[in-house]
């Protein structure tokens, strides 16, 4: 069934509670998050004892979930601004941290005792459900590999703490390098580069 043909059929039993069936259905359906909640928050409210309360308690909760998604380039030049896009759902506020990794460390992605290199907190106060996207643009950072974590308090006033995924980071720097498969050798030769204007290095030492 389309949407539009289980709406037709939503209104002609929207009185009745044995209609949930229908508006599980058109909620599934539906792409607009707020339109689907609102859809199985009304029904509820006006059958609260209804058959399918419980299934439809739990698409509430699905729409209510905290979450927050940052998103950022792999590879930045020491000349680039710093540009990350940030996704957040059903938050009242949250944090980005940046943190600057230090490869000497053996626990380098532990920051519980480090300070952020950056950080920049943004209110959020709406009705449940919702979706803001922020943009953040930065300075230039200098050399060094970086990774961001989200401190979020959700509308219970709960904490948590999201990381873009789980160990990734971006690297800044204006040294890039590529390899060419040598048909005849078999072996891989690779180049060094500026990142910048393709300017290639010679003599570089590569470690791994």
């Amino acid at each position: 069934d389309t949407i539009e043909q289980l709406d037709s059929l939503y209104q002609l039993h929207k009185h009745s509670a044995e209609a949930a069936p229908i508006v599980i259905k058109i909620a599934k359906k539906e792409t607009n998050k707020t339109t689907a909640y609102n859809l199985l928050n009304s029904f509820l409210k006006e059958f609260p004892n209804n058959r399918y309360s419980n299934i439809i308690k739990e698409g509430l909760l699905f729409y209510e979930l905290p979450k927050a998604q940052l998103t950022f380039k792999d590879y930045y030049s020491s000349k680039d601004s710093i540009t990350i896009t940030c996704e957040a759902e059903n938050l009242t506020n949250f944090t980005v941290n940046l943190y600057r990794i230090n490869e000497n460390n053996p626990n380098k992605y532990d920051f519980s005792d480090e300070q952020p290199y950056y950080s920049q907190t943004f209110e959020l106060s709406k009705k449940l459900p919702f979706c803001d996207t922020l943009n953040i643009t930065l300075p230039p950072f200098p050399y060094g590999q970086y990774t961001a974590i989200v401190n979020a308090i959700d509308n219970n006033g709960k904490h948590f703490e999201q990381t873009r995924t789980y160990h990734s980071s971006s690297v800044v720097s204006d040294i890039t390098s590529f390899s060419i498969l040598d048909h005849k050798t078999g072996l891989f030769r690779i180049f060094a580069a500026n990142a910048i204007d393709g300017t290639p290095y010679n003599n570089v030492t590569i470690s791994s």
